[in-house]
Order: structure tokens, then sequence, then C-alpha cells
């Protein structure tokens, strides 16, 4: 009867064992869908990045096919079929002056120098007696990627307002 006993010891022990192996391969496994960010709050790298999304808008209404193909993740680019070719198609269509003010800027945890940017564009009219910023104002967002060693930029065309809501 001891046998027994010990038999169904070992065997629960082993059960137990598989269980607790198969929740940990499990959760080992599963990727939580968020990606991990956190606000920006190095005031220098905030206006870095700002600065290169007013160049990439820049871009955009000078509609600089090359550059604006350059200037696109690689990544991104293959995944999207972007070619130079149709580059100005997959960005926003915008015509005169415009600028971009950050409204949010976030950093991922996990990818170094990636920034996820959120903000709006903003038109600018100029004349001789008047200055006027409020002709337009767009929601805009995309995520930058700083390639910090050779003083480079790259974008990411995506809506950025999930990452907001991981926050």
């Amino acid at each position: 009867m001891e046998n027994t006993s010990f038999k169904i010891f070992i065997l629960s022990l082993f059960v137990s064992l598989l269980i607790v192996a198969g929740v940990f391969i499990y959760s080992m496994n599963v990727k939580d869908e968020k990606t991990t960010v956190k606000y920006v709050d190095n005031p220098i790298m905030f206006f870095t990045v700002e600065n290169c999304v007013n160049k990439y808008i820049g871009l955009i209404v000078a509609q600089d096919e090359e550059a604006l193909y350059n200037v696109i993740d690689d990544k991104y680019k293959k995944e999207n079929d972007i070619t130079i070719d149709n580059v100005l198609d997959v960005n926003i269509y915008l015509n005169g002056h415009y600028s971009f003010v950050s409204g949010a800027m976030l950093e991922d945890k996990e990818e170094k120098n990636k920034y996820y940017v959120r903000g709006r564009l903003v038109q600018e009219l100029f004349t001789e007696e008047l200055y006027d910023d409020s002709i337009m104002e767009l929601e805009y967002g995309l995520i930058v990627k700083l390639d910090v060693e050779n003083n480079t930029y790259s974008v990411i065309l995506s809506e950025v307002g999930e990452y907001f809501d991981a926050v």
C-alpha cells in the first residue's frame, strides 16, 4: 500500500511539473500586442524628432520623390511596395507652406531611437501685413527612427494613436 501511495505522489508531482512547464512555455510564446513605450521627457530629443518630422513635411510639400523615398524606412518600403513612382501617392497631399507641431511623443523602450509622434500640421499663410496660421490644421502622426551614428532619420507612415493608448 505504501508503494502505491509513493507512485501516486510521483505521478501527481510529474503531472504538476508538466502543467507548470506548459504554462511557462505558453507565457513565453505569447507576446503583448502593445509596444512598450514611455513619454519623451528629454526636450532636446523631443525637438530633434519634431525637426525631423518638419523636414519630412517639407519634402512632401516640395514633392521631392527621390528624397521622400530615401527617408522612408527600408523595411516599411518593402512591406508596402513603395517605389519612387508611388511615394507621393502614399503620403498626405499638402499644397502650401506647412509646419508640424508635436502634441505628444513616445519613445519605444524596446527599440532604441524609435519615436511615435502625434501632433498637428498647420498651414501658414503669409501676406504683407499678416501672419495667420489658422487656415488649416490636420491631425498627423508617424514613427521616426533616428540613426544617431550616421546623423540620419527614417520615417514609417503609421496611425500612431494605438501606441498612445498603450501608455
